[in-house]
């Protein structure tokens, strides 16, 4: 049939997040559903179920790449910054390429993450969209060595 053609056409354009939204929210809607009992409480009532439970595991794909910059781009960038008026985000540029902390870490930063006596910077936050956020995973959220240099340089 000429719509359902129409239909796999369009289905295979849409982006791999977009399906898993949309796969959450189908799941949301059974589970609404189940417990209003307007469906069976089985699992097999809700063909978009958890893994855990037997669903299917649907992964995300980002279309993010992460920006490489050279030691000589950095150096530029860090000239560029290294004006009064700009101290601040010379100090953020040199941190985040020292560290290869994350954008959003190195914004959240305090001086009392610093420890320039054991030379680690501690993550315990991040900054996103404006306001302070716990960070992108538990994970991250980790002590980060620092080069004496850069330890140095911070305690000046």
């Amino acid at each position: 049939m000429v719509g359902d053609d129409h239909a796999m056409g369009v289905a295979t354009q849409i982006l791999r997040p977009t399906i898993d939204k949309i796969n959450s929210v189908m799941s949301q809607v059974f589970a609404h559903a189940q417990r209003h009992k307007l469906i069976s409480v089985g699992m097999d009532s809700n063909p978009f179920r958890s893994p855990k439970f037997g669903g299917v595991r649907c992964k995300s794909q980002s279309d993010y790449e992460a920006k490489v910059v050279s030691p000589e781009q950095m150096i530029a960038i860090l000239e560029q910054l290294d004006r009064p008026e700009t101290r601040l985000e010379w100090t953020a540029a040199l941190v985040h390429a020292a560290t290869a902390l994350r954008p959003e870490e190195c914004f959240a930063l305090k001086w009392s993450d610093i420890d320039s006596a054991n030379r680690q910077i501690f993550i315990q936050r991040a900054w996103s969209k404006g306001k302070e956020t716990a960070g992108k995973t538990k994970c991250s959220m980790k002590p980060v060595a620092m080069h004496p240099a850069l330890a140095q340089y911070l305690t000046y």
